[in-house]
This record gives structure tokens, C-alpha cells and sequence, in this order.
């Protein structure tokens, strides 16, 4: 058990470096640097739930609207944490509890979205990139085709 830890903790870093070497930007190198730290002080067994009902708690209520206020713009998750006021850790584990993913992955879902809305709209992928904040059009083109299978200018010329 003790070494499957270790693993997935050495699994982990090795993704945050990865990551850092693509550069996602600040939210999602910090989710994942959390999810480590989260890793490193977990105990053995998952706590009990922190939701008592099937509400959504008000905190991310609040994080999905700033994100989706601020979803081209270059996010910490110091930051994001800042505007609930909760620990950037436990900021990361209740978001993706709720919202099956972390904040940076879902900030990447929101920019798609916005691209292929964009692309609809017949602007073109470079002007995209820079319009839903992408470092720039292969930083598109590489998620892009990642989360819907197809490049932006593919599925630009599709419609």
C-alpha cells in the first residue's frame, strides 16, 4: 500500500513537471503542485463526506462563476482561492468532488467551448487562440484536438 502511494505521489510530480514544460498556465501547474500536496497528506482512508445533502456548496457556486467571468485570463490557484477565502488544497479536492475534474481542467473546457463558438462565428484559429487565452494557435490546436478530436481549422472548414 505504503509503495503504491509513493507511486502515484512520483505519478503525480512527474505530470506537474510535464506540465510546467507545456505550460497550461498558472492554475493548472498550481492544481496539480495541490493534488501532490494532497496526496502527501491524506490519510489512509477517505474522511467522511463534507456534503451533508446533494446541494452544491456556495463556494463552488462561486468558483464556476468566477471562472467562467475570467475564463481567458491567466488563473492562480492562490488566487482563486483568495476569492472564497478557503485553502488552495481543499479549494482543488472540493471542486473536483463537485464538478468531477479541478478548476484549471475546467477553465480548459470553458475556452473550448468559447473557441468552438468563435470558430462558428467563422473568426480565425489564431485570433481565437489569443481570444480565449491561449498562449498562442499551436496551444489551441494541441487541446483543441485533444478534447474534441479534431484540429480548430478542421473543424472550422466542417461547418
Amino acid at each position: 500500500m505504503f509503495h503504491c502511494k509513493i507511486l502515484s505521489i512520483f505519478n503525480a510530480l512527474s505530470a506537474a513537471h510535464r506540465r510546467l514544460e507545456v505550460d497550461d498556465g498558472f492554475l493548472g501547474c498550481d492544481t496539480i503542485l495541490a493534488l501532490c500536496v494532497e496526496m502527501l497528506v491524506s490519510q489512509r482512508h477517505e474522511q467522511a463526506s463534507w456534503r451533508v445533502d446533494n446541494r452544491e456548496p456556495k463556494h463552488i457556486k462561486v468558483i464556476r462563476d468566477f471562472l467562467h467571468a475570467h475564463y481567458n485570463e491567466r488563473v492562480s490557484l492562490t488566487g482563486l482561492a483568495d476569492v472564497v477565502g478557503l485553502n488552495p488544497v481543499y479549494l482543488v479536492r472540493s471542486f473536483r468532488s463537485s464538478m468531477g475534474m479541478p478548476p484549471h481542467a475546467y477553465q480548459r473546457q470553458l475556452r473550448i467551448s468559447h473557441a468552438r463558438n468563435l470558430l462558428r462565428a467563422g473568426t480565425p484559429p489564431a485570433e481565437v487562440a489569443a481570444l480565449v487565452g491561449f498562449a498562442d494557435q499551436s496551444h489551441l490546436t494541441r487541446l483543441f484536438k485533444q478534447t474534441t478530436g479534431v484540429t480548430p481549422a478542421f473543424f472550422a472548414r466542417s461547418l
